[in-house]
């Protein structure tokens, strides 16, 4: 008779971890999915609500998730516990001080056991996530009573086990169920990446939407063009010799010194540039027009760390209407610039203009092989050439990543041997390696 009634609760434990495990599930998809009508899916569906309506004020997801969660782990001990005094009632668990030599004891322990397991595994595990998970709505509609039934069952035991969370933490258990936001934007780009889209998405627009999933993390030292690259002018240049530069060297708008790079007063235009021209053609007998310093009609610019995400500097370009900011260290030094142009492209890939001259960062040489401009970002090669090297926070190139492991600026000949690749230094000088060979091992041959 105690067998049978133990039989009995056993099964019905086994009822409600499938209706609270099905239930778990659904909740995080709701919530995930539509935050704002979970709160009108549970009111339907939930008689469990009058308590929680009288306890509880706000957090509906937090609290009734935490009941949902703790209601199922006493399921579960429940099952154990009852299984094994069910086990030990029928005289058949081997612990009970009986003869446990014989063979057919041991037989029918083992397959009550499996038995138990296997029913655990399939009705409280199994079916019921997978049910919750791709029907959500649907499993709280049904197990809605059933659930409800157990989380007011358990609610005594339930209800301080909240309060004691709630009083050593201050986060909200929704938080615990978000996913890290890396952990997603990856499983989406090998999503996208795996899709067979065929006629819907091009091998174009898979790299535009990867792009935008990858935006938000560059920062803008990673864009910039750097210090030794830039072009600027003093301040004192007259307007006729900038215009000479600027048509020389085909820009639009370049930084204006005071007395060194680092000290930059503003922005010269060649529209502004051009504007003086037009003044001077108005006016030949004035050929002061164009002896002006440059200061004069330089615009403000605006300045921005290094570690700034690119993704807040273009909304600050987008609300000041500027189009090139100065990128400045800790110190308040020029680090480098970065244009408007520079952050579209990191969306949309390379814009050349008519003016724009091809630079070649690497050249293939054989089969796995490439010669590199030492400059070339470490996220362009693993783009590029799919070879990954480590990358720190203390640089962003290969000429970069060199310096990190040499500790100094190494000569020509300098080998450095990772386990996936292998980069030699071609030319380098006293300032800094301007180009390197890199080898990926994953297209050497195999040594005989």
């Amino acid at each position: 008779m105690i067998s049978a009634i133990l039989l009995g609760v056993i099964a019905l434990m086994l009822v409600g971890l499938f209706a609270l495990t099905a239930t778990n599930q659904a909740l995080r998809r709701i919530h995930r999915e539509d935050t704002a009508k979970f709160s009108i899916t549970i009111h339907h569906h939930y008689y469990y609500r009058w308590i929680h309506q009288k306890l509880f004020t706000g957090h509906d997801f937090d609290t009734i998730y935490f009941i949902v969660v703790c209601s199922q782990g006493v399921a579960r001990f429940l099952y154990v516990f009852l299984m094994m005094m069910f086990l030990q009632q029928t005289k058949i668990f081997p612990f009970n001080g009986e003869d446990i030599s014989s063979v057919g004891i041991w037989l029918w322990t083992v397959l009550y056991y499996f038995l138990f397991i296997f029913l655990y595994i399939v009705l409280g595990e199994l079916i019921p996530r997978s049910f919750g998970a791709h029907k959500p709505r649907t499993a709280i509609k049904i197990l809605s009573p059933i659930s409800s039934f157990f989380m007011i069952l358990f609610f005594p035991i339930s209800y301080p086990l909240l309060m004691i969370y709630r009083a050593f933490t201050h986060a909200t258990i929704s938080e615990d169920l978000s996913e890290p936001q890396m952990q997603v934007k990856q499983e989406l780009i090998e999503m996208i990446q795996e899709a067979d889209t065929g006629a819907v998405l091009d091998p174009m627009d898979k790299e535009l939407i990867e792009s935008v999933m990858t935006f938000r993390n560059r920062i803008a030292r990673e864009i910039m063009v750097p210090r030794v690259d830039i072009f600027s002018l003093p301040g004192k240049t007259t307007i006729r010799d900038a215009a000479q530069q600027l048509e020389k060297e085909g820009f639009s708008r370049i930084p204006v010194y005071k007395n060194s790079v680092d000290e930059v007063m503003g922005i010269l235009m060649y529209k502004d540039i051009l504007i003086k021209y037009m003044e001077f053609a108005k006016n030949p007998d004035r050929p002061e027009i164009l002896d002006t310093p440059i200061e004069t009609i330089v615009k403000k610019t605006m300045y921005t760390p290094e570690t700034k995400r690119i993704s807040h500097l273009l909304q600050e370009f987008r609300k000041k209407q500027l189009h090139l900011a100065i990128v400045v260290d800790e110190y308040g030094g020029t680090e480098g610039i970065v244009t408007i142009e520079d952050i579209l492209e990191e969306i949309v890939g390379e814009i050349v203009d008519e003016y724009d001259e091809d630079i070649e960062l690497f050249t293939p040489l054989t089969s796995g092989v490439w010669l590199l401009d030492a400059r070339m970002s470490i996220l362009d090669i693993e783009e590029e050439l799919e070879i990954k090297i480590p990358q720190e926070a203390d640089y962003d190139t290969v000429g970069g990543y060199i310096y990190h492991r040499t500790g100094t600026i190494p000569t020509r000949g300098f080998v450095i041997d990772h386990d996936d690749f292998k980069i030699e230094v071609m030319k380098s000088n006293e300032r800094g390696v301007e180009k390197v060979k890199i080898t990926s091992k994953i297209f050497e041959e195999p040594s005989e």
